[in-house]
């Protein structure tokens, strides 16, 4: 089980107050599962395809690694087709369509948990 919305060891609290939700993680995988990429243009995808905009590179080479790590992606330098230096370009595993699936689980799960807070925090307001 991927686990992406569970405290993943580093940098999962901030200023000591809760767990951080790893949401990068199955965008990522999404993406190199539509599409091998390079992480530059992961970047630009989170931005405009997921509003995620306050991301560093680094975050995402990061992250691409760890994936790596898991067995989940894997990468094979670009030689041909790029006008500068290679780079690398990411591509997901069977094991990595396996984890995206149940990724996309916790997902609808959070979104039908997030969905129940919203409704109660409406009826919480509409009461004051």
């Amino acid at each position: 089980m991927p686990g992406g919305f569970r405290n993943r060891g580093r940098g999962a609290r901030r200023g000591g107050r809760g767990r951080r939700l790893c949401v990068l993680e199955p965008l990522v995988l999404l993406l190199l599962a539509e599409s091998p990429s390079h992480g530059y243009r992961l970047v630009e995808q989170l931005a405009t395809r997921f509003g995620v905009e306050i991301l560093s590179p680094q975050t995402v080479y990061r992250t691409l690694q760890w994936l790596a790590e898991q067995g989940w992606i894997e990468a094979d330098w670009e030689l041909e087709e790029t006008q500068g230096p290679p780079r690398k370009v990411y591509r997901t595993t069977a094991s990595g369509e396996d984890a995206l699936d149940v990724w996309s689980a916790e997902v609808a799960g959070l979104a039908r948990t997030l969905e129940s807070f919203q409704q109660s925090y409406r009826q919480l307001r509409q009461r004051s």
